[in-house]
């Protein structure tokens, strides 16, 4: 019976309460918001903070006007490709989107998914209630 009761002790040091570790993690997670500074958009952008950029609407909301508006090029559907596009840019403290930039993908793509971002609302990232500069990294797969 001692040896079970050290086998339960053992069980809990090695595999400890998840739900503590979570409480934890999140109490850290609203004190401690970082920032560094970007050489791609040569400006410091937070990394950590409490809340992220959002657009009106929420993100959701956002991926519709893309899937309603967006104009594939012909040739990706004439040879049957999925266009991937990756583009990021920078949502400031007062919500202004700037520095749109494409990663990879399909040059004609993101250029229309630049003219949607940069003319929709965003709410600026937040680190302990207060708006912070964010750089926004969004992809879109486009499915036939």
């Amino acid at each position: 019976m001692l040896d079970i009761f050290y086998l339960f002790l053992l069980l809990l040091e090695l595999f400890p309460n998840p739900s503590q570790e979570i409480v934890t993690a999140q109490q850290d997670a609203a004190v401690q918001c970082h920032s560094v500074y970007d050489t791609l958009f040569r400006r410091n952008l937070y990394i950590e903070f409490d809340e992220p950029a959002t657009p009106q609407g929420g993100m959701p909301k956002l991926y519709k006007v893309f899937g309603k508006s967006l104009k594939v090029p012909q040739y990706l559907k004439r040879e049957g490709l999925i266009p991937k596009t990756f583009v990021t840019f920078v949502v400031t403290e007062n919500g202004k989107v700037e520095q749109f930039q494409m990663l990879k993908g399909v040059p004609e793509i993101a250029q229309q998914m630049g003219q949607k971002v940069l003319h929709s609302s965003w709410q600026a990232a937040r680190c302990n209630g207060q708006p912070v500069a964010t750089k926004v990294f969004l992809p879109l797969v486009i499915c036939f």
